[in-house]
């Protein structure tokens, strides 16, 4: 999976709202010389972590007040960091907003089918229950009072 686009377009985003992007990587192949990262750009090479450990070691690392979670695969728009940011100040009780992310894996039908597994239930209409029940995590964007209070209940 080429990571390189999304990893360009993020450091760009982070860079005007005042973010980061952490990568959490096991294969230890980042497209940077480690001289050479973008600003706010942090990069975890923690190898034979599986993508839900690495989802959690780039979590933990995190250290803004909100924290968006993405994957390799999933394309964001060029507005994407600073429409999440505003809708959370627009509703300063929601403690997690689902972003969009558009599928960056569409060569072979069992990705496209594993996106939409995944996504379905972010497709309008929405039916709030049924969507609650099963969050995607790509594109969820969570206030770190809530993250917070999650990884103190289940820090696993």
């Amino acid at each position: 999976m080429e990571i390189r686009p999304l990893i360009e377009e993020l450091p760009l985003q982070t860079n005007r709202t005042g973010g980061e992007v952490v990568v959490a990587d096991d294969l230890g192949q980042s497209p940077y010389d480690a001289l050479a990262l973008p600003d706010r750009l942090r990069w975890i090479v923690a190898p034979g972590l599986g993508v839900f450990a690495l989802r959690l070691a780039a979590i933990q690392a995190a250290r803004g007040e909100i924290v968006i979670v993405t994957e390799d695969h999933c394309h964001v728009t060029p507005d994407w960091c600073q429409t999440i940011i505003d809708l959370h100040a627009r509703h300063p009780g929601a403690d997690l907003i689902q972003g969009r992310v558009d599928n960056g894996s569409q060569a072979r039908a069992i990705d496209r089918a594993a996106f939409m597994m995944l996504q379905w239930r972010n497709v309008p209409p929405i039916d709030r229950v049924e969507a609650a029940r099963a969050l995607g995590i790509n594109g969820s964007a969570f206030k770190r009072r809530a993250l917070d209070a999650l990884l103190s209940s289940h820090p696993d």
